[in-house]
């Protein structure tokens, strides 16, 4: 009885190791690819529960060696080692030997003696510790999972079942991405709305990112053709038993092939759909190493190669009715071997350089995994004004080298060079084909994981890194099974170095633990799995909360400006962030992005109340006046506040509160210094400690333009004329949103008789791009006629037809069309035509420029001409009544000239 309650709790327990298993390849894809925070605590539950669930189960086992050896076990501990160094507090000493850049980028955060703007000491190897542990969890999640797998893999039946597995949620996540693109309603799922992403417009599936849905496609794309060429083995295997479905003359077994050669044309079809050119080659590549190794084991080679082909044929047919055009553009453009077409903006090679240059500054531990988007910046102006930045690296061994250092890259290559060996010894053993062909399918799909991450950070998507772990599990234990001698291995014995040799570590293995240590074992994961998954239960909750305001805020700025009392309607705003982003910081303490704007919402609803308030002091005037006040306590600056102010005082503090909270977590977070910088003297803090604050902010954010402003607006303050023009020059180059700023600023206190010299002097200083100058004029022409403005006209047309050589065909013919328009206003009508045909020549069904220039050749009496491009316009839009009555000038003047040379020709005879 007892050991029949046994066997059943066994058997339960192997059910939830499965579930695990299944959970983090099938589940955790739909949440967002993993990325969303509920995905990453999924994961994270699916994990600790199929761990502790074996553990468990190794306790009420009889047998002493219920442990299968794995040479990942120690790259493993260690990796997590690396992650548990960087996220926890360090003595100085130690930390500048390991991190001696740090003392230079954050020199208020190390400095010695009574410095009064020291902000206290930085212990940590990580720039972003909260970050690092979140990593350090998903890095415990992939090990538990690989752990795991390698140990329930008992048979190559095992292996075959995680591979359908695989293969299944491939084929799942394509139709998903297919349907939601061709009935979707641009959200994910139908009911999801992504603060940042839409679902629309290209196969996603559930990935934010569709370079990420590509991949996952990719990792399937292997194990899918292996599952076709076993059924179609088992189909046409000699002897075997053909069972035919009723009323049909084809068997179970034929209808399978024939079913899944239709799934691997789905899984490819949507991943063309995806339009990544990176996902599109890691699919080939998975599909070319699959495919080939088949062929030459003769495991049904010409047969597959057919389907295959068949395949690719449904494929060219699907795409002729949907999506050729735009499939076959992103394929030129790979296949060009243009680096100018491949990376049109050089964003990638710009992220790539920036990460190479931090990365050697911080070789030997890396700045923190997770700390990539806070240490970038420091190194590029990339995104500088832009609310949006780089998440990632774009190239996941540059990132891995960056966060990790040279330690983590050392572990990334061996981990690298186990699963290559694992692969290649599975192909290249002297197995029956059932194992060289299942190796062959995983081959392919980390080969497509490996290739795609030179471009792409596909290794941070869990996701995707969840189904590539528990495939490198999968290899690993085809080689130790095929090095068993085939059917001997599948017996389920536990394997040892000592059976096998190889790189195992001859005789037992040493980190194999005893019966006796498996309880330990339970109890340990239970504190460790627990802390886990409360880590990450958190930070679910508050996604909620941080996408609520992100998509507020971000339709806030899109909103038209109404006759609604703008300073009512911030402060009802800036009340609701408030709220929602409290919630943030309830359930996520270590929110720092919730902190900082937390922080900028509290000033913004000071500013809004302060503008409401009798007494209308600016924040300059109020920091002027406590200084030179120059009270004794904290307490009778708070009493002279609620005079002068008011009560609304307490949102300084409240900004003051979360912008230390937020350098607290990240000490790199350059806009929290400015804010640090205005409120210093809340903590009495004297000009020179203002200053100190907004040069640390320079040193962590040289090219932010709101560092850069607040600069410059120091520097002017301080009558520094020279410094306010090298800040506000390099803010301006930040990019549209300082320009505008500075160009207001410059003209607003402006005489409008003045304003054409300032043009002159933005023009000549500051050397603005096209859309600088399209800011300048605009403003300028807001107070000023146009005839005073023709020499900003001139300059501004004259970039714009420079530009307009450099961009492609579509953007170009956009500015040439501005330029047309721009030579208009000044009189040019012949630059003005040139301008219009060079917009047609560089993209003919521009409807505008077809329009334009047929007014311009009207004036011109070229009808026959004009008349042509009315006609285009006609047909593009029927019924448009300024077209037709154009039309109909230009067939009279057409019918008039055509009677006037009829009766000159009479009069000549």
């Amino acid at each position: 009885m007892v050991l029949s309650t046994r066997r059943t709790i066994e058997g339960l327990l192997l059910r939830v190791v499965d579930c695990g298993l299944a959970g983090s390849i099938f589940v955790v894809p739909l949440l967002m690819g993993g990325r969303h925070a509920l995905g990453q605590l999924a994961l994270t539950v699916f994990a600790v529960a199929a761990a502790w669930a074996w553990c468990l189960r190794q306790c009420l086992r009889d047998d002493d060696n219920a442990w299968r050896p794995t040479a990942a076990l120690p790259l493993l501990l260690l990796g997590a080692l690396l992650l548990m160094v960087q996220a926890v507090p360090l003595p100085y000493g130690l930390l500048s030997k390991l991190t001696p850049r740090a003392a230079e980028v954050l020199p208020l955060w190390t400095a010695a003696g009574d410095n009064p703007a020291r902000l206290g000491s930085w212990p940590y190897v990580s720039f972003t510790p909260v970050a690092t542990l979140a990593a350090l969890v998903i890095f415990l999640d992939y090990a538990l999972l690989f752990l795991v797998a390698v140990q329930r893999i008992r048979r190559i039946e095992d292996v075959e079942r995680l591979l359908r597995w695989c293969a299944l949620t491939a084929v799942i996540m394509a139709a998903l991405g297919v349907l939601q693109l061709l009935c979707g309603n641009g959200k994910f799922l139908w009911f999801y709305e992504h603060p940042l992403s839409l679902a629309s417009g290209v196969a996603k599936g559930t990935f934010t990112n569709r370079n990420h849905f590509a991949q996952f496609l990719a990792l399937g794309v292997g194990p899918l053709i292996w599952w076709l060429q076993d059924s179609m083995r088992r189909s046409h295997g000699t002897g075997a038993k053909r069972v035919r479905s009723p009323g049909t003359s084809i068997s179970r077994g034929e209808l399978t092939t024939y079913m899944l050669g239709l799934a691997l044309g789905l899984v490819l079809f949507a991943g063309l759909l995806s339009l990544s050119r990176g996902g599109i080659l890691a699919m080939f590549i998975a599909a070319t190493i699959c495919a080939a190794v088949c062929y030459r084991t003769a495991s049904l080679g010409g047969r597959l190669l057919a389907v295959l082909a068949v395949s690719g044929a449904l494929i060219g047919a699907s795409l002729g009715i949907f999506g050729y055009e735009r499939v076959s553009t992103r394929l030129e453009s790979l296949t060009s071997g243009s680096l100018e077409k491949i990376d049109q903006s050089a964003g990638r090679r710009t992220i790539w350089a920036a990460t190479v240059g931090a990365a050697a500054d911080f070789l030997p531990l890396g700045t923190g995994a997770g700390s990539f988007r806070k240490v970038y910046p420091m190194y590029t102006d990339l995104f500088s004004d832009e609310r949006l930045d780089s998440t990632h690296a774009e190239n996941s061994y540059l990132q891995e080298l960056l966060e990790t250092g040279a330690v983590g890259a050392v572990l990334m290559l061996a981990g690298i060079g186990l699963c290559v060996f694992w692969c290649v010894g599975g192909i290249r053993s002297s197995a029956p084909t059932r194992y060289k062909v299942c190796s062959a399918a995983i081959a392919g799909s980390l080969a497509a994981s490996l290739a795609h991450a030179l471009v792409d950070f596909v290794w941070y998507v869990p996701a995707c890194m969840a189904m590539a772990t528990v495939l490198a599990a999968c290899a690993q234990r085809v080689w130790q099974l095929s090095k068993g001698g085939g059917r001997r291995a599948e017996g389920g014995e536990m394997l040892s170095g000592r059976r096998h040799g190889g790189p195992l570590a001859p005789g037992p293995w040493p980190l194999a633990p005893s019966r006796l240590a498996w309880p330990a074992v339970v109890v340990s994961l239970t504190f460790v799995g627990g802390w886990m998954i409360v880590d990450r239960a958190g930070p679910a909750v508050a996604q909620r909360y941080w996408d609520e305001y992100f998509v507020a805020r971000n339709v806030m700025q899109l909103r038209p400006a109404t006759d609604q009392n703008p300073e009512i309607a911030d402060e009802e705003i800036q009340r609701r962030w408030i709220a929602c982003l409290e919630n943030v910081v309830r359930w996520s303490p270590t929110h720092v992005k919730a902190h900082l704007a937390l922080a900028e919402a509290h000033r913004r609803l000071f500013d809004a109340l302060q503008a409401a308030s009798d007494n209308q002091m600016s924040l300059n005037h109020i920091r002027d006046a406590a200084l030179q006040s120059r009270f004794p306590s904290r307490e009778a600056l708070n009493g002279w506040l609620s005079r002068a102010v008011g009560d609304h005082w307490v949102h300084l503090q409240q900004c003051l509160d979360h912008t230390l909270k937020a350098l607290s977590l990240c000490p790199l977070e350059g806009r929290a210094y400015v804010y640090l910088a205005e409120l210093s003297f809340l903590r009495g803090g004297n000009d020179a400690v203002r200053h100190s604050y907004l040069q640390q902010a320079l040193r962590v954010r040289p090219y932010d333009g709101a560092v850069l402003q607040a600069a410059a607006s120091e520097a002017l303050l301080a009558g520094d004329v020279r410094g306010w023009l090298d800040y506000a020059r390099r803010a301006f180059r930040s990019g549209p949103r300082r320009q505008r700023q500075i160009i207001g600023e410059l003209t607003s206190v402006t005489p409008a008789e003045d304003l054409p010299a300032v043009a002159d002097y933005v023009i000549r200083e500051f050397q603005p791009d096209l859309e600088g100058l399209r800011l300048l004029h605009a403003e300028c022409a807001k107070r000023c006629p146009p005839e005073q403005l023709e020499p900003l006209t001139r300059c501004r047309v004259k970039k714009a037809e420079e530009e307009a050589t450099e961009l492609g065909n579509v953007e170009a013919a956009r500015v040439w069309m501005e330029a047309h328009l721009l030579h208009g206003q000044l009189g040019n009508a012949a630059d003005a035509m040139r301008c219009a045909r060079m917009a047609l020549q560089r993209n003919p069904s521009n409807y505008d420029a077809h329009y334009r220039l047929a007014l311009d050749l009207l004036k011109q009496e070229s009808y026959a001409e004009a008349e042509t491009h009315l006609r285009w316009c006609q047909q593009r839009t029927p019924g448009n009544r300024d077209v037709e009555n154009k039309l109909r000038e230009a067939l009279k003047g057409r019918l008039d000239g055509r009677c006037r040379a009829a009766l000159e020709n009479e009069k000549l005879r």
